[in-house]
Parts: structure tokens; sequence; C-alpha cells
């Protein structure tokens, strides 16, 4: 009987012995030059991520957004359901623009708000990550280091063109990466002391929130009940079925069963948006030549950077050497941030092997923001110090060289805003009684936020605006329904908006015969789409 009741007194005084070090002070506290140089990151961040906020215009994309979000509940809920998203962000967006206004710069401060909240949570995770594992005399002997590494990684996030790239956008991906770094806060903590029930909240509420966020979402929630099962065998292994086990199993169980039960009533809509993805939204098929180029895209500028295509596949093997080491380094957090950046690529891989390719630079946006934070946990501590000195100062001059490039190529964009001065123009000249008709649904979209009257603007469309997932969710019928009939009634004064290069086609609206053309203007635009916009303006004759 002594023999059987031995082990288990083990394995309960090295949980307690576990425990007792999580609870130990990971630091001081904030000291005051910390604070200062946090703010200092914030500064710098908050200026890279407000670059041109309003004088690019909105892209389609972000046109959908804003104006889902600004549709009445029951037509907001459709909408969404024919999309290709699921729904949080649009809710989120449509909250905040009741508060802010409805302008491109009140839109896109959302994802500025959350770029920034992404930095600080980078150097929270991290903070823990490199400090809770440490005992009060670790601590004190290594106090520099324990705040120098998570200032890195908040650099590292705060500079990064991917992550300043989406956090100018009206779209869901910040919220995302902030949602994920805190599943992975909650998730961390869970695994270190799993009996507190707070941490597998704060882990489920994250995780199904960032899901809901971006279906890409779903990687990390796999990624992070992969890391929670894996460090349930582990304990399981070197104590055997302890309470320490028996918690990390049943946390990851139930953390896992309450996601699903979250996503229930949303489960068929998003059957129903895959199947129509899988239908109407072509992709090249998958190659590792074209997963190369978005890794490089990835971990260089952003989803426009250069294409270096003779040392492309350099970028996804330093991806995973990365993640490798991480994972081999045989500690709880860098195993976390190794599978939460290396399961999302790989699951990218097999699904576009086996059924269809999904990849795109900005989807592995939550993938990157954990490797950031991998990169500098693994360089910023551990031996040979000049290596790992010379390897941070590389990544460092290699990011700000694509961040320069990046902000140069914003610069150019800003000389181009062709739908804001197209429709300035319009403004301008128009009678507000005067009907607009545009080329194309996209075209209506991306003119609405700009347009000072829109209860005259229509859209060219043919066929039902319900069964297309491109152009489809940011219409109404009245948007395009009434457009022969108003044609037909011959109104004296016709405006339209045609484009040139959208697609690589010509997009112009058909005009009746009796109408001569008074006046054409041409405005380039650069941003989303490469195309100009033609503005014309008919009279009866």
């Amino acid at each position: 009987m002594s023999d059987e009741i031995v082990p288990n007194k083990v394995g309960l005084e090295s949980h307690e012995q576990i425990q007792s070090k999580s609870e130990q002070p990971s630091t001081t506290g904030l000291t005051g030059p910390v604070i200062l140089i946090l703010i200092a990151i914030l500064g710098v961040g908050f200026l890279l991520r407000t670059q041109h906020l309003s004088t690019i215009s909105f892209w389609f994309d972000e046109a959908c957004s804003w104006r889902i979000s600004q549709f009445p509940l029951s037509e907001r809920l459709d909408a969404i359901s024919r999309d290709a998203h699921p729904p949080l962000y649009y809710f989120v967006l449509s909250g905040w623009m009741a508060l802010f206004g409805n302008s491109v710069s009140a839109a896109r401060s959302l994802s500025v708000l959350f770029g920034l909240l992404t930095i600080l949570a980078a150097w929270w995770f991290t903070r823990i990550a490199i400090a809770q594992n440490n005992n009060k005399a670790e601590i004190e002997h290594k106090g520099l280091e324990q705040e120098i590494v998570p200032i890195l990684a908040a650099i590292l996030v705060a500079i990064s063109p991917l992550q300043i790239e989406m956090s100018l956008e009206a779209r869901p991906y910040t919220i995302g990466t902030f949602l994920a770094i805190v599943g992975g806060v909650f998730l961390l903590r869970a695994i270190r002391d799993p009996s507190r029930i707070i941490n597998w909240v704060g882990f489920t509420l994250a995780t199904a929130a960032v899901s809901l966020t971006h279906y890409y979402g779903l990687w990390t929630f796999a990624a992070f009940l992969l890391i929670a099962i894996i460090e349930a065998v582990i304990s399981l292994v070197r104590s055997g079925w302890v309470t320490r086990t028996k918690q990390l199993a049943a946390g990851a169980i139930l953390s896992g069963w309450a996601i699903q039960m979250i996503w229930l009533p949303w489960v068929s809509t998003f059957m129903f948006q895959r199947t129509r993805t899988e239908h109407q939204l072509w992709m090249a098929p998958f190659s590792f030549n074209g997963f190369n180029n978005v890794m490089w895209k990835v971990l260089a500028g952003g989803k426009t950077s250069i294409i270096w295509p003779d040392y492309a596949w350099i970028a996804s093997l330093f991806f995973l050497l990365i993640g490798i080491l991480l994972f081999i380094s045989r500690t709880q957090e860098k195993r976390l941030t190794a599978i939460a950046f290396l399961l999302p690529p790989f699951a990218v891989i097999v699904y576009g092997m086996l059924i269809r390719n999904i990849l795109g630079v900005r989807y592995l946006i939550f993938a990157h923001v954990f490797f950031l934070i991998g990169l500098v946990i693994l360089l910023g501590r551990g031996k040979f110090p000049y290596l790992r000195y010379a390897c941070l100062v590389l990544i460092f001059s290699w990011t700000g060289y694509w961040t320069y490039q990046f902000s140069s190529h914003r610069d150019y964009l800003a000389s181009f805003p062709g739908t804001r001065t197209a429709i300035a123009y319009l403004n301008e000249n128009r009678n507000s009684s005067e009907p607009v008709i545009c080329s194309s649904p996209f075209v209506l979209t991306i003119a609405l936020q700009y347009v000072d009257e829109s209860k005259s603007m229509y859209t060219e469309y043919h066929g039902d605006h319900r069964s297309n997932i491109l152009s489809g969710p940011s219409i109404k019928l009245s948007d395009y329904e009434s457009v022969p009939k108003l044609l037909k009634s011959h109104p004296r004064t016709l405006w339209t908006i045609d484009a040139i290069g959208l697609f690589g086609g010509v997009h112009t609206v058909g005009i009746p015969q009796g109408y001569v053309l008074v006046s054409e203007e041409r405005f380039s635009e650069r941003f989303g789409y490469r195309m100009d916009l033609l503005v014309k303006k008919y009279q009866l004759e």
C-alpha cells in the first residue's frame, strides 16, 4: 500500500513546487523607465499605423466591412451569412462607428487601436513567459533581462510591416492578433497552474472570440488545443495520473467543449459559407513555390513586398527552423509559441493539397505574431550571448529595411487617391437629385463612403445579388433593381462611374440612346485594385 502512495506524494509535491514557483513575483513591478519605454514604443507604433490613414482610399474589402456594419440588424445578419467571414468583427465595428462616426478614419481607427493593443499584448505574453518559470533569486539576478526581452518583443511587433499593414485597414486582423495573444497568455497560465478556473475561462473566451473574428482563428484554436493536450501527456509521462495531470486533461476537454458550444449556433452558417466559397471563390492550385512566396511576404514587407524569387524558400526554412528550435527547448512557453505559429501554415498546406488552396499573406497574421514573440524569446535568452545579439541585430535590421520600404510604398499609394478624389469631384459638380450609376457593385461599394448624397446612387447588376459571394453581401436589391426603369424614364442629367483596369478589364455603364456626353474626368487609384475611375456626365439631347 505504501508503495502506491509514495509516487502520488511525489507527484503532488512536484505540482506544489511548480505552483509555488509560479506564484513568486515575476518582477518587482513596472518601473518608471519601463513605462516610458513602452509609451515610446506605442508612440512609434501609432505613427506607423496612422500613415495616410484617411488619404488612401478604401478598397473593396474595407468598404464591405464598413457598409455591412451599418445595415440594420436583420439585414446585417443576412449579409454576413452570405459573406465569407464570421460575425464578430462586423458587430464590433458597428458599435465603434456608432460611437465615433462612420468616416474612413473612424472605421480604420478600430484596427489601429487593436494594433497598438497587440503590441502591449506581445510585451505582456513575453514578460509572463520568461518570468514565471524563474524563482526569486533568478529574477533578481536577471532583472534587467526580464525587462529587456519583453520590450524587444514589443518593438518587433510595433515595427513589423505585416502587423502595421493590417492595422491600417478596416478589417478584423488586429482584433484577431490581440485576442490570440490574450488566449495564449491564459493558456500559459492554465498550463502552469491548471487548478485556477479563471485561466481556463479566459482562454476559452479569448480563443472562441478569435475564431469568430476570422476563420483562420480556427487554426489558432486547434494549435492551442493541441498544446493543452501535449502538456497533459507530458505531465502524465513525468508524474503519472496525479492531480495536475487530471486538471490539465479536464481543462483541455472542457475548454474544447465550451468553444464548441459557443460555435454551435454558427455552424450551419459556416458550412453554407464554406460551400459557397468552394464554388465561387477561385484560387490558383496550391504549390510549394506559391507557399514560399507567401512566407517571404509574411516575413518581409507584407502583402505588397517585392519577392526575391531565388531566395523565397529561405523564409519557409527559417520559419520552420525557429519553430523546431523553440519546440525542442523543453520549456512550456517555447513549446506554446512554436505550435501556435507552426500549426496554421502546416494545416494550410495539408488543406491546400487535399481540398483547395486557402493560402493568403494576411491570413497568416495570427501565426506571424507568435513567430515574432517566439523569435525574441529564443534569441533573447540562453547561451552564446554575442551570437544571439548579432542575430537580433540582423533581424531588427531586416525588419527595419522592409518597414522603410512599406512606408515608401504608402507614400506612393497616397499619390493616387482615385476613389476619394473622383467622388469629391462628383460631390462638387453634381446636383444631389441627379442620379449616379456605377459600373459594378465593386465601384458602388467603395464610392459610398465618400458620397455626400447617396440616395440617388445605383449600380448596374444582372442577376440576384444574394447568390453572389463576391459582390453580393455589400449591396441591396434597391441598389440595382430600379436602374432599368430609371434609364427608361430618361432623366435630364445622368452621371456614371466607369472602372478601367478593375480585375484587368473594362467596366462601363450602358447608356441608352438620346444622351450626349458633357464631361469626363479620369482618376487613378492604386490601393486595393489598380484601376482608373472615369466620372462621366450625360445630358439628354
